[in-house]
């Protein structure tokens, strides 16, 4: 079986066999598991390619880095990828492209709305500041919180092989699973979300909630569908923009999600690339132009300013895409602008404070600031001779000094966060349990 070095470095961390990588150049025969660039056998070897010589029957395991061999690319090495397919690479192209162009014309629509007077005069941090209940929706506001930065910290959790393990952890906590599986239920979940958010915008879903089962029709769309803008956007975009994430080598290109996928050479492949790109491209605009509706549908008493959500939205789904084509290229520079975009991010949230209750744009900076800081490790490691050992200790001895520091800052500058009515629900339980006795 003929594979090609993009196949080995996109299944990093998984065990496979392999036969023949790469035309005439390199032979390897056993067991191999990829951490990263790093393939290590674990039988027998026989590995040729002018740098590095290990004997053919000598057992036991060696490890080497597979860019020597044939650097794997993305799409942006245009000329690679319209040699491998000409058409796929440009479908790639032309989709990212329309997305880009219909992304910025939905932010500038969105920032010019939010920014007229009337506008700006209901944003909830123009309103007094003030505590909410300490019921559970608003306990699930900070779990959101919890969820999303861990989301964060994942876009630069898998270019680092010391963080292998943290990383498994961090993918099942985010919900980022087998595209195999993910995509399809994903992409059914944003069709609905587009069907019923095309029906608030037309007034069509009024005219249904009037009828006699109408609100028993659109509860489910209520329910769940405004989740999909806020622990489920990363996830869900994530995964629909899966199959334009490609790998290029000169002989091959596969899936960067789903390796075992061969790029622009199935129906499978291609119907996946188009339906991700349709349901994505209605679905991200969308999205930033009416994440203020979807919040005043939710009962959560928690409510941010529109600028808020459509900034968010933006770098959220920019660092979506900039995972999606340049992890692979430039390591240093995609930790960098990951660093960079969360750093900055979480100033401006903590300054701005663009939130009708004072003490919930701190643990936004927060879920930012531990993301910057996993991605400055990152970037440390990767572009310095450091020992490869330090990376997970002081990624977390980092995350513990932001936390304690981040709730020291809060308590003393927010005492009381949530309204006690614990006390006062539990005696009127007791009351009604007496009179009733």
């Amino acid at each position: 079986m003929s594979v090609g070095a993009g196949l080995i470095s996109s299944c990093w961390g998984r065990t496979y066999q392999v036969s023949n990588m790469r035309d005439g150049t390199a032979t390897v025969l056993g067991n191999g598991t990829v951490r990263d660039t790093t393939l290590v056998l674990q039988t027998q070897a026989t590995f040729r390619d002018g740098t590095h010589n290990v004997p053919a029957d000598a057992p036991g395991t060696y490890s080497f880095n597979i860019s020597t061999m044939s650097p794997f690319m993305t799409v942006l090495h245009s000329r690679v990828a319209f040699q491998v397919s000409q058409s796929g690479a440009m479908f790639t192209l032309v989709a990212l492209g329309t997305l880009l162009v219909s992304l910025l014309i939905a932010f500038w629509f969105s920032v010019r709305l939010q920014f007229r007077d009337k506008v700006r005069a209901k944003w909830p941090s123009r309103v007094r500041k003030e505590l909410v209940r300490g019921n559970l929706t608003n306990y699930l506001s900070l779990l959101f919180v919890a969820v999303e930065t861990v989301q964060l910290c994942e876009f630069a959790f898998h270019v680092i092989p010391q963080w292998d393990t943290v990383a498994r952890g961090a993918t099942f906590l985010a919900g980022n699973f087998s595209v195999a599986w993910t995509f399809w239920v994903f992409g059914s979940a944003i069709l609905l979300w587009n069907i019923f958010t095309l029906l608030i915008l037309s007034n069509i879903a009024q005219r249904i909630n009037q009828s006699s089962i109408g609100h028993i029709l659109l509860y489910p769309a209520e329910a769940l569908l405004p989740l999909l803008g806020t622990v489920g956007y990363v996830p869900a975009t994530t995964t629909l923009l899966a199959p334009l994430g490609c790998r290029y080598t000169p002989a091959v290109a596969r899936m960067s999600a789903l390796c075992e996928v061969e790029c622009w050479t199935s129906a499978r492949h291609w119907s996946m690339s188009i339906i991700g790109a349709v349901l994505i491209d209605l679905f991200v605009p969308m999205n930033l132009v009416t994440r203020v509706v979807w919040q005043d549908i939710g009962k959560n008493e928690i409510k941010w300013d529109g600028l808020f959500f459509a900034t968010d939205h933006l770098i959220k789904f920019l660092l979506v895409l900039w995972q999606a084509f340049l992890q692979d290229s430039n390591k240093t520079l995609y930790l960098g602008g990951i660093f960079v975009v969360n750093l900055l991010f979480a100033i401006g949230v903590f300054l701005t404070k663009p939130c009708n209750v004072p003490w919930m744009p701190l643990y936004r900076s927060l879920a930012s600031l531990l993301a910057s800081w996993v991605a400055l490790i990152g970037w440390i490691f990767a572009g310095m001779s450091l020992n490869p050992d330090y990376v997970v200790p002081i990624t977390i001895a980092g995350w513990v000094v932001i936390i304690v520091g981040g709730l020291y800052v809060s308590h003393r500058m927010y005492p009381a966060k949530f309204i006690k009515e614990r006390r006062r629900t539990i005696g009127a339980i007791f009351k009604l349990f007496r009179a009733f006795k």
